[in-house]
């Protein structure tokens, strides 16, 4: 995994797990373990391959955490050299 894979796995590990759970109280458990079992770039691929929305996140104000965060700005322009 490279260092900017490893940075955006953390990321993803730290904003979106982390943040969500602690200010919604919803822990993803499954997108943990996707995050820690495929890295962070082929996780955010089999989520974004996977159709409709999962009851989780119906459940969660996701838009409301992430604004703001160090989780997209690790990300290009286009997101294309992650994924």
């Amino acid at each position: 995994m490279s260092d900017l894979g490893a940075r955006f796995a953390s990321e993803m590990i730290e904003t979106v797990y982390r943040t969500a759970g602690r200010e919604t109280g919803y822990w993803a458990s499954y997108f943990l373990r996707t995050v820690r079992r495929h890295g962070g770039v082929a996780a955010a691929k089999r989520l974004l391959e996977t159709r409709g929305v999962s009851k989780g996140l119906l459940n969660a104000d996701f838009n409301r955490i992430l604004s703001g965060t160090s989780f997209f700005e690790s990300l290009g322009d286009d997101g294309s050299y992650l994924i």
